[in-house]
């Protein structure tokens, strides 16, 4: 009997996952002691609101995760110099014919804000190569923090070494080089912009403006703006902060401010350098006997949707004044509404601020910038009353306050199935509906109850925007609740709450040899 000898092969198993998110949903939490809500006039209306609690019980918190550095390494070359980026400030501007009020420039932390971006010399897609005027051939790793790092060398670019010998200073930028060049992924998200006004007291008035921003790390954005607090942040992906600046005593006038930004992430429409501009109507307006506030809105960081599957997109669009709100794409830099206005050719956007997506082929996956100015316009025409006493017809055609809405979009590979509630996760009650509003007394605690649904897939967590201080916790993998306690700062204001769900499929591809 012949014996036989069975094959020996070699197994190699490849593990990857598949993203999958559900669609964006976004309420409104209105905070304020105050037991009715005027609206616009004509014609008047008071409403009566009452006071809404969920309180669900929870287990199992979700622990923020830290985003980890790897180590970087740079091959330094000859003959390529390196050019620091220069200080860029905020502006703050009166349109013509409205000057400022003597002795009323407005002064921003944002003026010392420092643009880091001139670090890079990009030769190609997979390497960065930069050197300081002399011949530097050697090989460099690092692994240390990053924010640490930046703030040393923006201190040796801009003049402020502390005392630093030219050797240490010579060192620290190179060693800073290294860090900023080897970060994975690094670059800017995107940001929301929004303000209140409120306190009004004669002809004077406090103004809340709150700045949503978003890197790819933490770090990366204090320093860029410093004083930020962290809202959510997914590890290796991006981190949202918040920064929230009162000032009082402002008076009835027009206001403006804008930024440059960090560089986009890598994405299809070409979109390399960013800006924003928010504009304020802080001129008393006759129909609500106050100065105006911005519409309010959010969105998280990074919207994504598989190749093959409709997606529509219906940004909060929510007023604290009653006025009609708009959305378009960003198009003139000069105006700091985008550096490149390259609208993503992906979407179709509506003036209702509502986008949608349509299926397309593999060729268009990939992240994309979005660009949008949000707009506030009377329902009817109203007039504007200066500080000085002067009054301005304003009509519904005219639009009173301008705010950034920037965020990423991306198009993932298609999935199996674009039905909800197979891959891509579906919300299931007690979910609030998009739009959805809450009212709460300032100091009472809300808990948003959210579940979601994936027969295919496995939810593995839930990414949101909102106020600074909101904590969210999961019971089960389905379960998930947003928890909120205002403080004094929030009095009189409304709030926007975004959320998605994620969920993921494992796949396992073995390779056999014998």
């Amino acid at each position: 009997m012949k014996k036989v000898i069975p094959s020996v092969f070699a197994v190699q198993a490849n593990a990857s996952s598949t993203v999958y998110q559900s669609e964006l949903r976004c309420v409104i939490v209105t905070v304020s002691n105050i037991p009715f809500i005027v609206t616009p006039s004509p014609p008047p209306k008071t409403s009566h609101v009452k006071v809404v609690k969920l309180k669900i019980k929870t287990s199992m918190s979700l622990k923020d995760n830290k985003m980890k550095l790897e180590k970087a390494k740079i091959m330094m070359k000859e003959s390529v110099h390196l050019l620091p980026a220069k200080v860029r400030p905020a502006h703050v501007e009166n349109p013509p014919g409205h000057s400022q009020r003597p002795g009323e420039t407005r002064r921003d932390d944002e003026q010392q804000q420092k643009n880091l971006n001139g670090c890079q010399t990009k030769l190609s897609d997979d390497n960065y190569v930069v050197a300081l005027n002399g011949k530097i051939s050697t090989s460099l790793s690092l692994e240390n923090d990053y924010g640490t790092i930046v703030k040393q060398v923006s201190n040796f670019m801009y003049g402020d070494a502390g005392g630093v010998s030219g050797t240490e200073s010579f060192t620290m930028l190179l060693f800073a080089l290294v860090a900023i060049i080897g970060w994975t992924e690094a670059g800017y998200y995107g940001t929301v912009f929004s303000h209140t006004t409120k306190d009004v007291q004669g002809n004077t008035f406090t103004v809340v403006r709150r700045v949503k921003l978003t890197c790819s790390s933490c770090a990366e954005i204090e320093s860029w703006w410093s004083s930020t607090d962290k809202i959510e942040e997914i590890s290796g992906e991006w981190c949202l902060k918040e920064r929230t600046q009162k000032f009082t005593g402002w008076s009835f006038n027009y206001y403006s401010n804008r930024w440059d930004t960090p560089a986009w992430i890598n994405n299809r429409n070409g979109v390399s350098s960013g800006r924003f501009r928010i504009t304020y109507e802080l001129r008393k307006r006759s129909d609500i006997n106050r100065p105006n506030s911005s519409p309010q809105t959010g969105i998280i960081p990074l919207i994504r949707v598989p190749s093959n599957c409709q997606r529509d997109i219906n940004l909060l669009t929510f007023d604290p004044d009653g006025d009609n709100v708009q959305c378009r794409y960003g198009s003139n830099p000069s105006e700091y509404e985008c550096y490149n206005c390259t609208a993503p050719s992906v979407l179709s956007l509506s003036s209702a601020c509502s986008l949608s997506f349509s299926p397309t082929n593999s060729s268009n996956e990939g992240s994309y910038a979005v660009q949008l100015m949000m707009e506030d316009f009377p329902r009817w025409s109203i007039t504007l009353t200066h500080y000085n006493g002067s009054t301005y017809s304003w009509r519904p055609s005219n639009f009173m306050s301008r705010i950034p809405v920037q965020f990423v979009f991306k198009v993932d590979p298609a999935a199996p199935s674009c039905t909800a509630g197979e891959y891509l996760p579906r919300f299931l009650p007690p979910t609030p509906e998009h739009g959805a509003q809450f009212f709460i007394d300032l100091n009472e605690k809300i808990e948003i109850s959210i579940r979601a649904e994936a027969t295919q897939s496995v939810i593995t967590g839930i990414q949101f925007s909102g106020p600074f201080n909101m904590a969210k916790s999961s019971s089960g993998s389905e379960y998930f609740t947003l928890r909120w306690t205002p403080s004094v700062i929030d009095d009189e204001e409304s709030h926007p709450i975004c959320f998605a769900v994620q969920a993921t499929t494992f796949h396992s591809d073995y390779n056999y040899s014998s």
